[in-house]
């Protein structure tokens, strides 16, 4: 079609002036060129590199290079809410190839965050271990760890679903794939944050405060009448 750029690998339209191709982020031929620069290190000289064909088990590590644009569009339909911070955040950790970023409501919401965003199984697993570790005081430690990686455990499996997306056959699989795995699930956090102050309130009550007691009866007899057993009295 005259007046615009085909891609090479989707086939998709793009502006003249596109260095990249808006559906699949592949490098346009009329892009600025990777000619003459430096190959990649393993990478021969003289290999139309900015060409390199796609891998999808890659962690975008690679866009120093020249082979694909840092912002996936593909990757908006799993963000869905917030989408240009988190595409800032991605680019930014590709581009420089590191996992530390900051993410603030990881770091005070450390599970739910996590379910909110569909990663369940880390959210889960955090709530586990926060759970644990509220009796022994080392949650601080997990929530800080939560904010500094929490974006980057976000960026592996929005990446990882964008490319299984473009390996579907049809749109109607595509979108129906996207609103499965993509966006947030407000539902879950309201159950999950209500099933934890009764399993907190459990513990607190069965555990927590009959082991308290426990420990003042043997430290302080001599409060006499006041400490009838050394059972829980309720």
């Amino acid at each position: 079609m005259s007046g615009y750029l085909t891609c090479s690998n989707c086939g998709k339209e793009n502006e003249l002036n596109a260095t990249f191709c808006a559906d699949c982020g592949w490098r346009l031929a009329a892009g600025p060129s990777s000619y003459g620069q430096q190959p990649p290190y393993g990478q021969p000289a003289g290999v139309s590199y900015h060409q390199a064909p796609p891998r999808p088990d890659s962690d975008y590590s690679y866009v120093n290079y020249g082979y694909k644009n840092p912002y996936d569009p593909v990757e908006d339909a799993y963000i869905v809410t917030n989408i240009p911070y988190y595409k800032e955040k991605f680019a930014k950790m590709r581009m420089a190839d590191d996992k530390v970023t900051w993410n603030w409501p990881a770091f005070l919401f450390s599970p739910f965050w996590f379910i909110y965003r569909k990663m369940y199984a880390w959210g889960f697993a955090i709530l586990a271990a926060d759970i644990f570790l509220n009796i022994v005081g080392g949650s601080l430690i997990m929530a800080i760890l939560c904010g500094i990686f929490g974006n980057y455990f976000y960026m592996k499996r929005v990446h990882g679903y964008a490319e299984l997306n473009r390996r579907l056959q049809s749109e109607g699989e595509r979108q129906a794939h996207s609103q499965k795995y993509g966006g947030t699930n407000s539902a879950a956090v309201v159950l999950i944050i209500i099933g934890y102050i009764i399993v907190t309130s459990l513990l607190t009550w069965f555990v927590l405060l009959p082991l308290t007691w426990n420990i003042l009866s043997d430290w302080l007899p001599e409060l006499g009448p006041f400490w009838i057993s050394n059972s829980w009295p309720w």
